[in-house]
């Protein structure tokens, strides 16, 4: 018979930082990745909550997934920008290209990233 463990969301994203720092991500950037997949999976995301985090870890190890690679801004056109990626963690890019599709749209009434 299985028995089931029930943690707290912050023990997991705490248990799930922990485990970013040691794949060598960046303080920011496991707090980012940690409490995205928890809330995902709060939210019911499954797809995209804990159950991905052993194949993403696995895309860090292979170096599919780039651990430090920054997201780089390579071309402006007013409200619309093209970034690249550099292979780094979604998660992380997503968010950074988010905010700044943000900011442009405060500057321009859009943004597009």
């Amino acid at each position: 018979m299985t028995k089931t463990m029930r943690i707290s969301s912050q023990e997991m994203q705490n248990v799930l930082y922990k485990l970013f720092l040691k794949y060598k991500f960046s303080e920011e950037k496991a707090q980012l990745l940690a409490t995205t997949y928890t809330e995902s999976t709060l939210s019911g995301v499954n797809s995209h909550g804990i159950n991905r985090v052993p194949l993403f870890l696995e895309y860090a190890e292979n170096g599919s997934v780039k651990i430090d690679a920054e997201a780089q801004k390579v071309e402006t056109f007013g409200s619309i920008e093209r970034w690249d990626g550099h292979f780094g963690p979604g998660i992380v890019n997503a968010t950074k290209c988010t905010n700044r599709a943000i900011e442009l749209a405060k500057q321009h009434g859009m943004g597009l990233v």
